[in-house]
């Protein structure tokens, strides 16, 4: 079994493969773009705990998924898709997550859409959409 939480308005979805796992929405926060990284397009902010201990999850195997959609503002703000970052905040900077473009958003009214494996602790990060 899997645990998901999508964001049809964000075109977020992230997909936890444990369902001994729980995925809690968190407040975006006040974070802003920074020298190396502008954001295009706040996305989400989210942790993923264990169920009863509310402890962070360590690590995933497999992996955890996520699908982020790009509009085309987003894409032409990053001077085309292949230009777009995904970011994540680890508190002082933003972080590239690697992503690998995918046929389909599952959601309506975006573009196209990019995936993420996540195989480290998620730490609640607000992720966005950048470039730079």
């Amino acid at each position: 079994m899997a645990v998901s939480k999508e964001w049809p308005d964000k075109g977020m979805k992230a997909v936890v493969p444990d369902d001994n796992a729980e995925i809690n929405v968190k407040a975006f926060g006040d974070v802003g773009s920074t020298s190396d990284f502008t954001i295009i397009r706040k996305l989400v902010n989210f942790e993923v705990v264990v169920k009863g201990t509310k402890n962070p999850v360590d690590a995933f195997a497999p992996p955890m998924t996520i699908t982020a959609c790009y509009t085309e503002a987003d894409a032409s703000a990053a001077g085309g898709a292949n230009k777009l970052k995904l970011g994540m905040w680890d508190g002082s900077s933003w972080k590239n997550i690697p992503i690998k473009s995918i046929d389909s958003c599952p959601f309506e009214g975006f573009a196209g859409a990019y995936e993420a494996k996540i195989t480290a602790r998620w730490a609640d990060p607000p992720v966005a959409w950048g470039g730079g």
